[in-house]
């Protein structure tokens, strides 16, 4: 399940001489490659020094581009597309403006009761990498798009590995005024067993889209 999980991605940001014993290390212990043979890698558009997380080109319909622009956020435009999108504020504790249809279905909160919300906290739990948020805000911050896998939490409690993709939407002069984050689950076979052993959650850091 695992190998088709990989397979369906174009494209991994990982060193194209890595070894698949190199690769195992670098990954976060929740994705066992250790019956994979070897495999090409291509290195693009990895996020900087990010330790269990992985990078990934997103698959199918999810690959198309990041909304960019005022007009691409119109909430019936949002409402239309598959992919789980949510707009924040560009400061901190950047709160939700906006949400569409499919982000309400995969995390679980209605748009009334999570907009003018910070993100963080309604998503975040124990095994949300702290460091790969970081790593995503700086990205964000500096002005460009990135991308990771990380573990988030439904307003359920129910855990789930999380594709985010997040970049910046931007005015008709260019000037930054909110944040875009769109988010893809990610499944396996183990999951539907750790979702009957999810531990709690807890108060983490105000980050935005992932945390």
């Amino acid at each position: 399940m695992m190998r088709q999980l990989l397979n369906s991605y174009s494209t991994y940001s990982l060193p194209s001489s890595s070894t698949v014993r190199e690769i195992r290390n670098k990954l976060p212990p929740h994705l066992n490659l250790s019956n994979l043979e070897s495999f090409d890698l291509d290195a693009k558009d990895s996020l900087p020094n990010l330790e269990g997380s992985i990078s990934v080109t997103v698959p199918s319909a999810y690959n198309q581009p990041l909304p960019k622009t005022i007009h691409d956020i119109n909430p019936s435009k949002l409402d239309e597309e598959a992919r789980a999108i949510v707009v924040t504020d560009i400061k901190s504790p950047f709160y939700i403006t906006q949400v569409n249809t499919a982000w309400e279905s995969l995390c679980g909160y209605k748009r009334e009761e999570c907009k003018g919300k910070s993100l963080g906290p309604l998503l975040q739990g124990p095994d949300t990498d702290s460091i790969v948020i970081s790593a995503l805000l700086s990205n964000l911050l500096a002005g460009d798009d990135a991308s990771a896998v990380l573990t988030n939490y439904t307003k359920c409690g129910r855990r789930f590995r999380n594709l985010v993709r997040v970049g910046s939407i931007r005015d008709e002069m260019g000037k930054t005024v909110n944040f875009v984050g769109v988010l893809r689950e990610l499944k396996d076979n183990a999951d539907d067993a750790n979702e009957k052993n999810d531990r709690p959650r807890k108060e983490t850091s105000e980050l935005p889209f992932v945390s």
